[in-house]
């Protein structure tokens, strides 16, 4: 079984996959696997190097999973939680036996983003980007079956909460 635990900058989810690891579970941080996700010109699908510590347009560039390290990564993990997010997630939803998508208030999630150690998030105009998408970005997560949950609480709360939903697969 794989489950997605996805959100925007400074939603949680390296919190939660951190909390599910410390309890024994396979959960892995999209950004840490290699080759799974890059920067790409949106026009041309090449790689390309950018500044995560200033603003991007993501008009123009998306940070984006690649389908086929995906797909073998699913097939082979047994059972896994992936947390993270990229540009073309929704894309990939389907692929998993559900997904959890981490919300949060706006206040809440740009202090997280103001106190992370990332680079990524930490310009004024990108939080502003970022805090807009959120909200419309769970109602689309949503839409495509994935299951809200509030990441105000405290983290094992969360991941109690999550691991609580497995159970309705």
């Amino acid at each position: 079984m794989n489950y997605l635990i996805t959100g925007r900058a400074g939603s949680g989810k390296s919190a939660v996959g951190a909390e599910l690891q410390s309890r024994g579970l396979n959960a892995l941080d999209t950004d840490d696997i290699p080759g799974l996700a890059n920067w790409e010109d949106l026009n041309t699908g090449k790689r390309i190097e950018i500044d995560p510590s200033g603003f991007i347009d993501y008009t123009k560039v998306g940070w984006n999973w690649n389908q086929p390290t995906l797909r073998r990564l699913l097939e082979t993990a047994g059972q896994l939680f992936l947390c993270g997010s990229a540009s073309n997630e929704l894309d990939f939803h389907g692929l998993f036996d559900k997904v959890f998508v981490l919300s949060l208030d706006p206040e809440t999630q740009k202090e997280r983003l103001r106190t992370r150690s990332s680079k990524y998030g930490k310009d004024p105009a990108m939080q502003k980007v970022i805090l807009q998408e959120q909200k419309e970005f769970v109602e689309q997560a949503v839409r495509l079956g994935a299951m809200a949950i509030d990441n105000t609480r405290p983290i094992n709360v969360v991941a109690d909460e999550i691991l609580t939903h497995l159970d309705e697969i």
